[in-house]
């Protein structure tokens, strides 16, 4: 069952902040998705006022600046030891472009839901979202198959609340049940179709009941410019369609919503 969206009515009457004034305004968002002028600025405000507490948080903001300090060009960071795509909000084309606001907004949404709870990051990469988690989740457990990526995170990012684990996440070693809030930020369009739905299945299948799945990837209007998108990178398999992935959705999970900007989607279990 479809919902009213949960990208909403968040500090609507806040002032616009310049510095995040584009998020939602990816290009492709604008080309392929229906515009609800309304319900997009309610999205907006809503992202954009997780980014600002995000920034302005005593606690939050400190373990931001380590982030943004490291950048690809950092010894410990050899590309040719990883596994799959790795992206820092610091690298140099995504500060110049901005995208690392986008990047950082993924987390601040991950921590909106997160908060005081149980959290599964899979797919966790470098580790710099885990990082986030672990200032305000109860517990996180940080699921990644790539040997190399969870040895330079522990290394990079010292955590407190968060258990590594080096396994696949389509076949997560972790009980039904057993968590609050599991994320899957840029990590949908690395598996192929069929995989597609068993990764689903396994994040639904670990989730409590009433327990929130939040994710983020593009889902393009057309098979067609979908298909254009995924042959760009190499590292990605499959991209969905937003009818695509809202048929995904819809048949494992209670309700759910994917924003209007194309980036987001969230689902109760």
């Amino acid at each position: 069952m479809k919902e009213r969206s949960e990208f909403e009515t968040f500090a609507p009457g806040r002032r616009r902040d310049k510095l995040v004034d584009w998020i939602g305004h990816a290009p492709f968002a604008r080309r392929f998705l229906p515009v609800e002028n309304r319900q997009r600025r309610r999205e907006e405000r809503f992202l954009q006022a997780l980014f600002r507490e995000m920034m302005a948080s005593p606690l939050i903001r400190p373990r931001v600046d380590a982030i943004l300090a490291v950048t690809e060009h950092d010894s410990i960071l050899d590309a040719s030891h990883y596994e799959a795509e790795r992206d820092l909000p610091g690298s140099p084309r995504f500060q110049e472009s901005g995208w690392w606001v986008q990047m950082l907004t993924r987390y601040a949404l991950g921590m909106h839901y997160g908060q005081g709870k149980l959290v599964v990051d899979s797919c966790s990469g470098l580790g710099w979202g885990v990082y986030l988690l672990d200032s305000v989740a109860k517990r996180v457990v940080a699921v990644e198959l790539d040997r190399a990526a969870i040895e330079v995170s522990g290394r990079l990012w010292p955590t407190t609340r968060t258990h590594r684990v080096r396994g696949s996440v389509l076949e997560l070693c972790l009980p039904d049940q057993s968590h609050d809030v599991v994320l899957a930020m840029e990590s949908i369009e690395h598996f192929s179709q069929s995989d597609i739905r068993r990764y689903l299945d396994e994040l639904r299948r670990v989730l409590k009941p009433g327990g929130i799945l939040v994710g983020s990837s593009s889902f393009p209007h057309t098979v067609e410019e979908a298909e254009r998108l995924c042959a760009r990178n190499p590292w990605h398999q499959h991209i969905c369609t937003i009818s695509e992935m809202e048929a995904l959705l819809n048949e494992r999970f209670g309700s759910w919503s994917i924003a209007y900007n194309g980036l987001f989607f969230r689902a109760r279990k």
